[in-house]
């Protein structure tokens, strides 16, 4: 399949090809549903990359086993964590438009490629994301809207967008440069601020993607998070009241805020197991 190329749409309209970039390591299973929901889209105008990280249970087998009806390439060594595995796959991926779609997670229906390639036919946006689900073993628990998107918010770490239902233009993606590994863990939400201070995005009304806890994110300490987002507003210019000291006294405010409110919430839970007479007393 030659980049860039396409079937015609139900619509008439030619779509780009998306590549869906995967990362991965020792998580057979989790790869398993997310391959299986590339591969059961309406649309075959799609490239699946998957960089694994060295998996020593059986991931490389079953990579090696696939043969899908779509284009289907995969790299496997060791990386520097999950943003330069990602950057990795940018790299080796041809697509007009560019998905992270990470191992574990997966597409919400077999009509997400076909609506967002149609959209953007359509629309011609630089970038555009959606609704996702928190899902625990591949079973959906919460949807989530990050709509309507509000940079201010973003750029103060307050709100986020989710990568795994995030889809980007290559000309914006390769103009932005790879995730800055100094941004930990928050990478992803550091190269959404820089693709919103180039363009507003698209927000598409559905839900993209189910998301699975216990990535990343959720390791995070409190202090790194508010760290890496004051790093991303020294980086790209958008520090909280315009200097790096309003920007350090609004991080080290927001650190202080979320320590009072898990100790808070330590409390409470303390109190549901049977402390209430001891705070009482």
């Amino acid at each position: 399949m030659e980049p860039h190329d396409g079937d015609l749409s139900m619509s008439g309209l030619r779509n780009p090809l998306l590549s869906v970039v995967t990362i991965t390591k020792d998580d057979c299973s989790g790869l398993r549903r997310t391959v299986e929901s590339v591969a059961a889209q309406s649309s075959s105008n799609m490239e699946q990359v998957e960089i694994d990280g060295g998996s020593k249970d059986g991931t490389l087998r079953y990579l090696a086993s696939l043969d899908p009806s779509y284009s289907f390439r995969f790299a496997s060594e060791p990386d520097r964590g999950i943003f330069d595995a990602m950057n990795k796959g940018v790299r080796q991926s041809k697509g007009e438009l560019v998905v992270f779609l990470n191992g574990g997670d997966s597409f919400a229906c077999q009509h997400v490629v076909q609506f967002v390639t149609d959209d953007w036919e359509q629309n011609r946006w630089e970038w555009a994301y959606g609704d996702i689900n928190f899902c625990v073993g591949g079973l959906p628990r919460e949807s989530v809207s990050r709509r309507p998107f509000d940079r201010k918010k973003l750029y103060r770490g307050t709100s986020w967008v989710p990568h795994q239902a995030t889809f980007m233009r290559r000309s914006l993606l390769e103009s932005l440069g790879p995730f800055r590994l100094e941004f930990g863990e928050a990478a992803d939400q550091g190269l959404i601020v820089g693709a919103s201070i180039r363009a507003m995005p698209r927000e598409l009304p559905r839900v993209i993607a189910n998301f699975e806890l216990g990535g990343a994110h959720s390791r995070m300490r409190l202090w790194s998070r508010e760290y890496y987002y004051h790093l991303m507003s020294e980086h790209y210019d958008v520090k909280v009241g315009g200097t790096t000291l309003t920007d350090w006294s609004f991080t080290a405010a927001a650190i202080a805020y979320r320590v009072s409110r898990r100790q808070a919430s330590k409390v409470k839970r303390f109190a549901l197991a049977g402390g209430r007479s001891f705070i009482a007393a």
